[in-house]
């Protein structure tokens, strides 16, 4: 039998014991707890390492396949500034579609960070089907050239009349770009 004066002491013993073993296995529980979420932090890693993979093998896929079907399309900026050859490109279009009164004069080129451009302002006279195929044939040159500003006038119309014949005026600001640094070396 238990004596009543050794259960306090062993009660006390008990205790002590509880906590320490709870002071000894927290710390362990901790760690261990740490580790596993270092583990799932990893795993993650490497799961995002395999689908990087992946997606850069796709992206470089998709660049091939959007240089093949740019390169059809991309009309690469000239070394030179050829403005005779230009000139005489946008003079036979004109002559082609039967624009009539037309001038085209140069301006001022201006460097740009890539390129230059040099505006050439050209002025003609026509129907509205004459003007748009000058346009179209000017923008599918094979230099690169943008039609930056366009003014249609209709001879004899008034304002807000919607006149669907007759002759236009057209005012076609042309950019025709080239490397950059070639200002001043018009052939």
């Amino acid at each position: 039998m238990i004596s009543s004066r050794s259960v306090p002491p062993a009660c006390g013993l008990a205790l002590l014991l509880a906590i320490g073993t709870a002071i000894g296995t927290l710390p362990v529980l901790r760690s261990t707890a740490d580790m596993l979420d270092e583990q799932e932090r990893l795993r993650g890693e490497i799961a995002l390492m395999r689908d990087g993979a992946e997606v850069v093998d796709r992206l470089r896929e998709k660049v091939a396949l959007l240089n093949e079907l740019g390169a059809g399309r991309l009309t690469p900026i000239p070394p030179e500034n050829d403005m005779a050859e230009l000139i005489r490109t946008l003079s036979e279009t004109m002559d082609s579609a039967g624009l009539r009164d037309r001038d085209i004069s140069l301006q001022n080129s201006k460097q740009l960070d890539e390129a230059s451009v040099l505006p050439i302002s050209v002025r003609a006279g026509g129907s509205f089907d004459e003007v748009r195929e000058v346009i179209r044939d000017v923008e599918s040159m094979p230099r690169l050239v943008r039609v930056g500003r366009m003014r249609l006038r209709i001879e004899g119309g008034v304002r807000g009349e919607v006149i669907r014949h007759g002759e236009l005026d057209a005012e076609l600001l042309v950019e025709a770009f080239y490397g950059p640094g070639r200002e001043g070396e018009a052939k």
